[in-house]
């Protein structure tokens, strides 16, 4: 047949028939082509839908949470406590505030003491009014005056005996001497 119709003709046909196969042999390519995309979309739906199901169920009860939770309310509460914490700490800082002031008056009170004619009135003069019931329990055993007393009425004539003060002290309460 390729004789009757000449050379040209032939030629033709034959291109003709090589295009028709290069086109089956591309739409079979784009057949298996398509062929796996739709079973990589049927495993992908397979598997990840479920996860995505239940991922979006997650989602859905999460929201449900948040919003039966109160905001406001929420929001007003910590605004109460922050307040609360804020007067508590306005009347700490009144009350030292007030602390610092007495203790400056009292230091005040403390400086304008004469300590050295304080010490001179009550422990050498009279110690039985300082401390009225060591003396009494000290004259129920039988002791007059302690030593450094003793020594402040005889004008520390016995300024030797200083040294020994110690001892005199451990005679006169245990009534030996050391």
């Amino acid at each position: 047949m390729e004789q009757m119709l000449g050379m040209s003709t032939a030629e033709e046909l034959r291109a003709i028939r090589e295009s028709w196969e290069a086109r089956r042999r591309y739409a079979k390519i784009q057949m298996i082509a398509l062929t796996a995309m739709a079973a990589v979309v049927a495993l992908l739906a397979l598997f990840v839908l479920p996860k995505a199901a239940a991922a979006l169920a997650e989602m859905e009860a999460a929201a449900g949470a948040l919003a039966s939770v109160d905001v406001v309310g929420m929001a007003e509460r910590v605004d109460a406590l922050v307040q609360k914490g804020s007067d508590s700490m306005d009347e700490a800082m009144r009350g030292l505030e007030t602390g610092l002031a007495d203790l400056d008056r009292a230091l005040q009170v403390l400086e304008g003491i004469d300590l050295e004619s304080l010490n001179e009135s009550i422990a050498f003069r009279d110690p039985g009014a300082a401390f009225p019931p060591l003396w009494a329990l000290k004259r129920l055993f039988g002791q007059r005056d302690a030593p450094a007393f003793r020594l402040h009425q005889a004008g520390f004539a016995h300024a030797a005996q200083l040294a020994h003060h110690g001892a005199a002290v451990r005679a006169d309460v245990f009534g030996k001497a050391a």
